[in-house]
């Protein structure tokens, strides 16, 4: 038996007088148990720095990517907040003890992770942003730890400044501004809540990097990879291509020919017969065919004694 404690406990009594405790505090003296001398810890992840983290330690996606997710995740991203949506408010009522938002009560408010009526609040900051790369934009949730670092002010002091100023309460202060236009290193959480037509999933900041060293080594860390990509890509399009190229005066073994018993032969890709040589545009291969009519096939006559004509179909 032995005596532990969580961050999670309900009640915590001192010296309570509990018949268990008594029987528990006797069969240790009985049995002679030295009292312990060290405290055993649960060992927790490996920490490291904001850099090391965000440039060896976290996937990195694309906005486009993070917004085609499908399953909770943990990511890195690079974008520009281009705006700030003030309609949701920049802070909310949280709880003292737990940082959850409140729920207003009869003369009081409500935590429902805590179970507690508190009589007063904590200004905590929540900030709805639209965030841009080259491939897409999205909607980030930046929440109080995140935004008073950067900021240098608490959002309880922020309000306070507001209203001194003579500002309403629910108006947008000035120095949010600060984060508009700026380029970040954002470490986010994709979590598959609120699904709607415009983003499937709810991004929320867990870190936020504003450091241009850093923001340098991860754009040239990401470029080198991308281009490594492209060079592996471009070498295996290069392989199946020359794979498919076919000698000249001979047919190609992805096209078979269908005689209808007339002097013109129709030739349409062989379903049984793949090869790397049809990743080419259509329209490369045929560019006459762009003045065609139909919009579902195009046609092309070659030229030799006897004239073919050969279909290529969309599919």
């Amino acid at each position: 038996m032995g005596i532990s404690n969580t961050n999670y406990n309900s009640i915590l009594h001192i010296n309570g007088d509990f018949q268990e405790v008594k029987d528990f505090r006797k069969s240790v003296i009985i049995s002679g148990v030295p009292a312990a001398t060290q405290v055993s810890q649960i060992p927790g992840e490996p920490t490291y720095s904001l850099e090391e983290d965000l440039l060896n330690h976290s996937i990195y996606k694309p906005i486009s990517e993070l917004k085609d997710s499908i399953e909770n995740g943990l990511f890195v991203t690079i974008g520009t907040v281009i705006s700030i949506d003030p309609k949701n408010g920049w802070w909310y009522k949280s709880c003292k003890h737990c940082f959850h938002s409140l729920q207003e009560a009869e003369n009081s408010y409500h935590c429902a992770r805590c179970e507690t009526y508190p009589s007063s609040h904590t200004p905590r900051f929540s900030i709805n942003m639209r965030v841009a790369d080259e491939t897409d934009t999205a909607s980030f949730l930046l929440y109080d730890k995140e935004v008073s670092k950067f900021l240098g002010i608490s959002a309880s002091d922020l309000r306070l400044a507001q209203l001194t100023r003579g500002g309403v309460n629910k108006e947008y202060p000035t120095e949010l501004n600060s984060l508009m236009g700026k380029k970040f290193l954002f470490k986010v959480s994709v979590k598959m809540e609120d699904l709607n037509a415009f983003q499937p999933c709810r991004i929320i900041v867990t870190k936020l990097c504003a450091d241009n060293s850093v923001i340098t080594k991860f754009t040239a860390k990401t470029s080198f990879d991308e281009h490594n990509m492209g060079m592996e890509n471009s070498e295996l399009l290069s392989m199946n291509t020359d794979s498919a190229e076919t000698p000249k005066g001979t047919t190609s073994p992805s096209v078979e020919t269908l005689s209808q018993g007339t002097n013109d032969g129709f030739s349409t890709p062989n379903d049984k017969i793949i090869t790397g040589g049809w990743s080419k545009k259509l329209i490369d291969v045929y560019p006459d065919s762009a003045r065609a009519s139909s919009s579902s096939k195009c046609r092309k006559v070659t030229e030799g004694a006897t004239a073919t004509i050969v279909e290529i179909h969309d599919e």
